[in-house]
């Protein structure tokens, strides 16, 4: 299980959360800042608390693949997190483009609709990594968000997985 707090929480009492927080970490649990890069929080948030991975926001790493400056900005932020000793994601990772984009950049955790919509069975991800090595054939990229039909998930599993992550 991995603690998340989003930048859109507006958490006031920084030094108090962090204490929180590291009681956590020191029961095991990792803490992740998540939808990073998405306010003016986001650095205050970073030199504040202390976290294990930083999920960095899908339009940011979207913005960073279409602009020019977008590469260097996301490789310093990836570097600056590693400085940190702390793990990074991109979110919203639809096609094999954007891993190499963000491998690049040395992000190389990468959660999105690439690898499949959020799923209970492991067994779907299996060929993930063989996939990602080119020892098989691509699969096509499941249809982002966006494209698809929303489909109710069982009350059980609703917001119980939000994707899928892997390292290449």
């Amino acid at each position: 299980m991995i603690f998340e707090l989003t930048e859109s929480s507006r958490v006031t009492d920084l030094e108090g959360a962090n204490a929180f927080i590291q009681k956590l970490r020191e029961r095991g649990y990792p803490v992740c800042l998540d939808d990073f890069g998405v306010g003016a929080a986001s650095f205050q948030y970073l030199s504040a608390i202390d976290v294990d991975i930083v999920k960095i926001e899908g339009p940011v790493v979207k913005n960073a693949e279409a602009i020019e400056r977008g590469r260097a900005f996301l490789t310093a932020l990836a570097s600056f997190c590693r400085e940190l000793g702390v793990e990074t994601i991109a979110e919203m990772v639809y096609t094999p483009e954007t891993v190499k984009f963000c491998h690049n950049c040395g992000i190389y955790f990468i959660q999105g609709f690439m690898f499949g919509p959020p799923e209970f069975e492991l067994e779907k991800f299996n060929d993930v990594k063989d996939r990602l090595a080119g020892k098989m054939p691509a699969k096509e990229p499941a249809k982002k968000p966006e494209d698809r039909p929303a489909a109710p998930l069982p009350a059980a599993a609703a917001g119980a997985c939000t994707g899928t992550r892997t390292r290449a």
